[in-house]
Parts: C-alpha cells; structure tokens; sequence
C-alpha cells in the first residue's frame, strides 16, 4: 500500500493509478518512441519540404537563364540583322553619290567634243606662234574654269594632244608643266586597250600623287592624292584621234562623302585592280588593298568594303 501511495503521488495521470511499476514503464517507453517516430516523420517531411522548394527554386533560376539566353540570343541577331541592313544602305548610298561624282567628271570632258573651238585648238595648236598659243590657253582656261566652278569634285583640267600636254587647269597645285608627259600616263595603255571597261567612255585611274606636281607637304594624304578619269579626243571629220582630256579630283572629295554618314565602321574604298582609292588614315592610298590585310585583321571587327564597279556607272 505504501508504495502505491507513492505513486499515486508521483503519477502524471489517472489512468496509470492502478497499473504495475512494470508496465507503466513500458507504456512510458512506447510513448517516447511514438513521439520519437512522430518528430521523425515532422523532419523527414521538413527535409522534403525544404528539398522541393529549393528544387523549384533552381528549377525557376534554370528557366528564367533559358528565357535571359534565348533573348540575349535573338536580340543579338537581331542587332546583327539591323548592322547589316544599315551597312548595305550606307554602301548602297555611298557608291550612288561616288558614281554621280564619276559621271560628272565625265561629262566634263564630253565638252571636248561638243565644243568647235576646242577642236580647232588641238589640230593647230602644234603648228601656231607663241602669240595664237596663248590665246588658246586663255579660251581654254575661260571655258572649264566656268564649267568646274560649278562642279567641287573636279579638281583639274588637263588637255593633251597627241604628242603632249597643250593645257592645264588645277585649282589647288601647281603643275611642272614640262614634266607632263603623255607617254608617263597610267591610263594611256587603258585607253588603247579597247575592251577596258570605260565610265560614260572615260577610263578610271586610283588615287596617287602625280609627279609632275609640286611637293604639296604642307597638305593632307586626301588633298595630295588624286583620282582621274580620261579619253580620248576625236575629231567628227575626219573620224580621228586629236588629243586626250584628264580631269583630276582629290582623294578628300570622296573622303567626305564615305566619312559623312560613317557610324564607326572602318570603310575601304579600292579599284577595278584592287588598289585603295580611300582608307580612313591615308597612308595607303594607292596601294594594293593586301597591304592593309593584316591592319583589317587587328582593327574593328566590322567594316564597308566599297568597291568602285565600273559596271554600275555606265
């Protein structure tokens, strides 16, 4: 009795007044290890818990880098799509306005032919005094000074006939007038050669610095360096060849066109023989193009390669 009234004391609950010391200890031990279970499963269910939510959060981070991709992605075709279309409109304008320029350079000389005077000129200049010469050349200067007052692009005028230069027109060198040889001309042997494509009937010359002008150091790679266009002379009646015109235009008139719209880009403008006629620092001018290879391969990654095509301006 005494020690049920001991218990009675220390009991927790009513139910464990009547039962054995024994088995009120094994139905304390099953308790602890149903709790033990219960808190076990409450972990395990945690741990699912917090597994499945970091697996729907990488599983988002997974999608939301797909969807960031694919539009860095198509963005940067897009981009692409657009450089590419605003460089085939800036070649696209750029060589109109260059084949405009040719073409009035060549116009210019058409007035060889259209002219009497002109044609008189060159058939008895050889033959006249110094007197009637001069007289010639002031009728000459008078007559294209006014037609390339009107027309920028044109920077000199020089009229041959068949043996040598008679005439000579430039508005920003000074010509060594003796050294001007007809047989020194780069696009002689292209006129003579009938199947040189022509621009309106000129031939086209790239950029150099003729010889027989004075040092123009003081002056810019572009304003030293020239472009030509020349033709032959020939008279209506008889049908015959009386002389050769060549008009001049500095590199720096095409410069400025190429460098009017240029977005950045590293533009190259070359020739029929793939000699550059126009590059940003003009130090090659003139030069073949494979001479700036290696500058295209360690410069900007995108550039305009224009190409003067004879075939577009005939």
């Amino acid at each position: 009795m005494k020690k049920t009234d001991r218990f009675d004391k220390n009991a927790d609950k009513s139910k464990f007044v009547n039962l054995p010391v024994k088995q009120v200890a094994l139905l304390g031990k099953v308790s602890a290890r149903s709790q033990w279970i219960k808190n076990g499963v409450r972990r395990f269910q945690n741990h699912l818990s917090s597994k499945f939510i970091l697996l729907t959060l990488l599983l988002l981070v997974l999608v939301v880098a797909a969807i960031t991709s694919i539009n860095v992605i198509l963005s940067s075709a897009t981009l692409r799509e657009i450089s590419q279309t605003n460089n085939e409109v800036y070649i696209s304008n750029n060589l109109e306005l260059i084949d405009n320029m040719l073409m009035d350079m060549s116009r210019v000389s058409l007035m060889t032919f259209s002219d009497p005077e002109t044609q008189r000129i060159l058939q008895e200049y050889r033959n006249s005094d110094y007197k009637e010469q001069l007289g010639y050349e002031d009728y000459l200067h008078s007559l294209f000074s006014n037609l390339i007052s009107i027309r920028e692009e044109v920077g000199g005028v020089y009229i041959f006939d068949t043996e040598s230069l008679i005439f000579e027109y430039d508005i920003n060198r000074v010509t060594r007038r003796s050294e001007v040889l007809l047989d020194n001309q780069p696009w002689l042997t292209q006129i003579a050669d009938s199947a040189y494509r022509r621009i309106k009937g000129c031939v086209l010359t790239g950029a150099r610095e003729p010889d027989y002008m004075f040092p123009g150091s003081h002056m810019s790679a572009f304003k030293r360096n020239y472009i030509s266009v020349a033709r032959e002379i020939n008279s209506f009646s008889p049908f015959e060849r009386i002389g050769y015109i060549m008009l001049l235009s500095p590199v720096s008139e095409i410069a400025e066109i190429l460098e009017a719209n240029n977005r950045g880009a590293i533009s190259i403008l070359v020739d029929e023989e793939d000699n550059i006629v126009y590059e940003p620092s003009g130090k090659y001018l003139g030069q073949p193009l494979s001479n700036y290879d290696e500058r295209l391969s360690i410069g900007a990654s995108e550039f305009s390669h224009l190409e003067i095509s004879i075939q577009d301006v005939e």
